[in-house]
Order: C-alpha cells, then structure tokens, then sequence
C-alpha cells in the first residue's frame, strides 16, 4: 500500500547531467503507432510532455534521457533506458511474481489426489492492461526516464517496459491479488452447495491441497473443479481482488475476450496447460518463432549480432526447460 500511495525508490542517482538520446532505428521506423501509445500515455496521465523550447529547463532540473524503442509483433513501445538500468542499484524490492510449469503440473497432479475420479478440472486465463505503467515513480524520481521522440519530451510517471527493476516493483500487486483471490475461494468451498454431499474432514483436505491461482508477472491462470457455478465464483473473485488492489481498468479486456472463459487447456506463459490429460507442451507460438529466427539464417550470412544470438537461445532453453521439468512426472 505505501508503495502504491506514494511510488517506488528506483535508487539511481540524482544530480547527474542530462542526455537526451534519439530513438532506435526500429522505433523511428514505427513514428505514428508509437506517437498513437504515447498520446494515450498523456491521457492516462502515465507521462508529462513537453516541446522542444522546454529542453533547457529538463537540462537544468538534471532528467535523465532514455531511449526509446518499438517491439513490433507485441505493439509495445518499450524504453531503453541504458544508464538508468546501469546506475539503479537493487533497492530490495524481493523476487519476481513466477509460477512455472513445474509448481502449476505439481498443482495439478495433487488436485487429481483429492478430487473424485472423473471430475473435470477447468483453466481460465487473465491478464492484466500495461501492468508496469500502472506503477507510480516515487516523485523524486519523476525525470529518470526522460526521452526524446518526434520534437517532443516525454516524462514518464511510472515504471516503463525495459526498465530492469520494474517486474520487482509490480511483484507485490500480482502476489496480493493472488493470496486474496485465493483465501476468499477457500472459504467459498467450505460452504458451498457443490461440496455439502462431502464430510467436513474431506471438505477441509480438498481446501487445503487446492492451489488453484497461478501468476507469472501480469498473467493469471485459474483452475476450479467444473461444479456448479464454481467456475463463476473463481473469476468474480480474482476479478474483484484485482479492482481492490491495483483499481477501475486493470483487466485486460482483450485478453478475457480472448482467453477469459474455463476450458480444460489454455495457453500460460508460452506453454499450453492439458488438464484432462494431466500434460504440458511448449505453445506452438514459441516453435514458429524459433523457426523465423532460423530462416533467417544463411551461408551468404558471415555474423549475427549477439542480440540475435541471444534470442535464439534464450527460445531454445524455454522449450527444453518445459519439456525437462515435466519429465518426472511421467
């Protein structure tokens, strides 16, 4: 709550002399979608902008400059705030909210323990709209992320995608929402009409092993016996506890529309969850992204960029590690 009320400590030093960089190739080649998002940054009161006559005073009240860039396929304008990333220090903000494919299939496997043979289990997906930009700097720190784009300066108020810290600083919202969507489903299930047939003792012992919310950053997963209107009672309240917690329009609406209903597989972080056959498989996604990476590999081709490299590799881990993880429990 302090955190939320009065913003987040980023730790980078103040005082230092401004420099205000140009956007990146890809960015510059994306002026209107990226001038469309920061518009409604403005709206949203997510940035502050100022023309080019205001260059002066930015310099003289020491903002710091930061590049701006474009992730095309996630129509994402995403800061590149090199020093800032550089020169903010870890100010303890504890480990990223993460759940992976590991934790969920353990889930699944001791829900399977404790519930009648047969019953169903049903996912739902959820995810949050611009997670980290809801997040306030604290107002000592408005300036840090301070970029230049198309004659304009933009200010932002809060945590930018690119910034290396801002996963940490959004942690504690997911992790509220999930310990008290979870606690209010718990009592839900000891009460409810879809369970009174069972033996307080058994009651108790599916309560107990039941660990139905998964999140990883801003991406929910639900899962709930199909009973009744169980279903419904799961989504109201992760959907309540998110309004409670991070306020009106934190809810991805496109992402409900298309993820949002209780099916026996959905997708979660790049992986697709079986739960009618207790497996998991990375998301056909990530495959055809490694195979465009790949094409794009050729004998005239003499070097690549370590980004590149990096890429390649870091898609390749993804699906081994998936495939690894849930070997035992075969």
């Amino acid at each position: 709550l302090q955190r939320a009320s009065e913003g987040v400590d980023i730790g980078t030093p103040l005082g230092s002399p401004s420099s205000f960089l140009e956007p990146t190739t890809i960015a510059a080649q994306h002026k209107g979608t990226i001038t469309d998002h920061l518009y409604g940054y403005v709206d949203l009161q997510f940035a502050f902008v100022f023309p080019a006559c205001c260059q002066s005073m930015l310099e003289i009240m020491c903002a710091r400059g930061a590049r701006m860039h474009y992730v095309p396929d996630q129509d994402r304008p995403v800061v590149d705030p090199k020093s800032a990333n550089v020169d903010s220090p870890d100010v303890g903000y504890g480990s990223v909210a993460a759940e992976y494919p590991r934790e969920v299939m353990y889930a699944f496997l001791m829900a399977r323990k404790v519930l009648p043979e047969g019953l169903e289990i049903g996912l739902s997906h959820g995810d949050h709209t611009k997670a980290f930009m809801k997040i306030a700097l604290h107002w000592r720190y408005i300036g840090q992320f301070t970029f230049l784009f198309d004659g304009r300066f933009y200010v932002l108020r809060v945590t930018p995608f690119g910034f290396k810290w801002a996963t940490h600083t959004f942690s504690p919202f997911p992790m509220a929402i999930q310990q008290k969507a979870i606690a209010d489903f718990r009592r839900h299930l000891l009460v409810c009409s879809e369970l009174s047939h069972m033996t307080d003792a058994k009651k108790a012992f599916i309560v107990q092993a039941w660990l139905g919310i998964f999140n990883y950053c801003d991406d929910y997963l639900g899962a709930t016996p199909m009973l009744g209107s169980l279903p419904a009672y799961l989504t109201t309240f992760i959907y309540e506890a998110g309004l409670a917690i991070m306020g009106q329009g934190c809810w991805s609406a496109r992402k409900a529309l298309e993820d949002g209903f209780f099916a026996s597989s959905q997708c979660f972080i790049g992986i697709v969850f079986d739960a009618i056959n207790d497996t998991v498989r990375v998301d056909v996604s990530m495959w055809i992204k490694l195979r465009d990476m790949l094409l794009t590999v050729t004998p005239a081709t003499t070097s690549y960029t370590l980004g590149f490299a990096q890429r390649i590799f870091g898609v390749l881990i993804w699906i081994i590690q998936v495939h690894s993880t849930w070997r035992p429990y075969v």
